[in-house]
């Protein structure tokens, strides 16, 4: 299931928009998360963000 979007997850978590779409870009960045061209943003398997910090 994809991350929800920044708007929800503002709402969610009782947060600006700003704030949800700092830490999706850090998560992003990190490889905690990916994101696919028209599809969403999802979690990243453990294996796969381990791999990216080699």
């Amino acid at each position: 299931m994809p991350v929800p979007g920044e708007p929800r997850l503002a709402v969610e978590l009782g947060v600006s928009k700003g704030t949800a779409r700092r830490v999706l870009n850090a998560l992003l960045a990190d490889g905690t998360l990916y994101s696919v061209l028209g599809k969403g943003t999802f979690v990243s398997r453990p294996s796969d963000a381990t791999a990216s910090e080699s």
